[in-house]
């Protein structure tokens, strides 16, 4: 089964994610904080990951470029709310595949798994 992490500090974006990847066919863990997504990393391998840019203990971009470091066939997706600072475009020259900003739609997140090649 693929799996997946879906890192946010929102409870329910994080849930939403959720229910949406496992519909993809996902196995998923999700977590709160870079600390427990760099826990993840160490212990699992991920097809895929959703990142959130603002996180409490660090800023998702150091994230992005640990997972893919760590794990250089994990596709990394950005989910964010925020918009058109210096943040999408350096998370996508760490290595993220696509940005989906929140709210989101379901479509967007079927769009970038089409994007990292992993939409079924």
């Amino acid at each position: 089964m693929r799996t997946a992490m879906v890192v946010d500090d929102s409870r329910g974006v994080r849930e939403i994610l959720r229910r949406l990847l496992v519909l993809q066919g996902f196995k998923v863990q999700d977590c709160g904080t870079c600390a427990d997504a760099r826990a993840l990393v160490a212990a699992h391998r991920f097809a895929f990951a959703t990142v959130d840019l603002t996180l409490p203990d660090c800023d998702g971009i150091g994230l992005i470029q640990h997972i893919i470091d760590v794990s250089p066939t994990t596709k990394v997706l950005v989910a964010t709310g925020r918009g058109t600072d210096t943040w999408v475009p350096a998370a996508l020259e760490a290595g993220a595949v696509d940005v989906i900003y929140k709210p989101f739609e379901f479509s967007a997140l079927l769009e970038g798994l089409r994007r990292a090649g992993l939409a079924q």
